[in-house]
């Protein structure tokens, strides 16, 4: 393989502000992950909601929060998702024969919508029992990179990513002040990826990923009444992991022509999991503030991590080791609030919160500064912060809720709507 299509590789990768699937593909290099909990209400409050958990989306959010819904409920949520995808920009030699990049970045945007939770809650004697589906993952992007210098082959490369949860929560009292909750819920995944790029003498090489899976998963969830004001949360989320399918293909041998594939083989997506410590504090009957600690098991990602373009069974590590590019484990520290004016006809909530996303870009770990990773993932984008707020109404037997979240690369809008009988 040569310098410039493995390098082309390599920088697609180590551009991209998000997580990324276990093969070095210039598609889903880009995928972003953000693990913000269902609902408008939710979104508005930074997504600080693990302790709070007061309404149907804590079916997802914290199960254990389900014990407060005293009404049935049917909810449903819909979400406007708008991307900026960094990407390759310019790159060129250095006097020593490495590469150093001069512009990291363009942008290609893409945005996607749709009804992202829907659910129904049914409160018991001893227990409160939720159905859910809930979108966690909808994301597509394409982007070009044509360069204006010859160490590069242009390329064009698109992927879409999608995940859907069909879950059932259930959470139930002990005693005066513990809330236990737990939920299973069965994912349906699918992912199409595919990049083409234009190499010498009119060849032409596809690298493509695609596939659908299913597993199960399933939440543990716990709340604490401190006092009647001051509540503690805590919640466990485990996915699963899914399989696809990766080939790669050329017409080296005869251009314009026929490709032959040279790659097929089987990769992992192995969706992090996550631990959330939450704490929410009524300080009046209208006023109320929580803070949220997650932990994201970003590494999960990367875990025997291969070559895009190695068979199965053959040297992954011929263009560059694979296994010394890593995704660090992150930490998401979120905060918000809700303030109701209670005394209005019909009560209206303002909301704002924001959050900390951490740095999950790949990055080498090795320490040969002649590989051809080493200086090719070196740089940073540093965390990035979201900044939330939201508003909504609330009558008799319905609700309405509105939210907003915006960061640098990532904006999400949503309109839910509840209503109780």
């Amino acid at each position: 393989m040569t310098i410039r299509l493995r390098l082309a590789i390599a920088l697609a990768l180590m551009s991209s502000n998000s997580a990324f699937a276990l093969t070095d593909d210039e598609g889903t290099s880009a995928v972003q992950f953000n693990f913000a909990n269902p609902g408008a209400r939710s979104l508005s409050m930074g997504g600080a909601f693990v302790a709070l958990a007061d309404d149907a989306t804590a079916a997802y959010a914290n199960p254990a929060g389900l014990t407060q819904l005293s009404r049935r409920e049917l909810s449903v949520e819909g979400r406007y998702n708008r991307y900026s995808t960094p990407h390759l920009s310019d790159v060129e030699e250095s006097t020593d024969g490495s590469f150093e990049t001069t512009s990291f970045h363009d942008e290609a945007r893409s945005s996607t919508s749709g009804a992202s939770f829907l659910s129904a809650v049914f409160p018991f004697e001893h227990a409160t029992v939720a159905l859910y589906r809930h979108e966690l993952m909808n994301f597509k992007t394409r982007f070009d990179y044509q360069p204006e210098n010859a160490f590069l082959f242009p390329f064009h490369s698109r992927a879409e990513l999608k995940d859907v949860a069909y879950g059932a929560s259930v959470g139930w009292a002990v005693g005066e002040r513990l809330r236990l909750g737990a939920g299973i819920a069965w994912h349906d995944f699918e992912l199409d990826s595919l990049t083409t790029r234009d190499a010498d003498n009119g060849v032409t090489t596809r690298q493509r990923q695609n596939g659908s899976d299913h597993g199960f998963g399933y939440t543990l969830g716990l709340r604490y009444l401190i006092t009647d004001d001051l509540s503690l949360g805590m919640v466990y989320r485990r996915s699963p992991r899914f399989h696809y399918k990766v080939s790669a293909s050329t017409d080296e041998a005869n251009p314009g022509g026929e490709q032959v594939a040279f790659v097929n083989k089987q990769s992992d997506f192995d969706i992090p999991d996550v631990l959330g410590v939450g704490v929410s504090y009524r300080i009046t009957p209208a006023f109320t503030l929580n803070f949220d600690v997650n932990r994201v098991r970003y590494s999960q990602l990367t875990d025997n991590i291969s070559s895009r373009f190695a068979p199965e069974g053959a040297d992954q590590t011929e263009d560059g080791d694979p296994a010394l590019l890593k995704l660090r484990d992150g930490t998401e520290v979120r905060f918000g609030g809700e303030y109701v004016f209670i005394d209005m006809p019909v009560p209206l909530s303002l909301r704002a919160g924001v959050w900390r996303d951490p740095e999950h870009t790949l990055h080498y770990r090795g320490d040969d500064p002649f590989d051809g990773n080493a200086e090719v993932f070196s740089a940073r984008t540093g965390d990035q912060t979201h900044y939330t707020f939201g508003l909504g109404l609330a009558f008799e037997q319905f609700s309405v809720d509105f939210g907003a979240d915006l960061s640098k690369y990532y904006d999400t809008f949503s309109l839910a709507a509840v209503a109780r009988f």
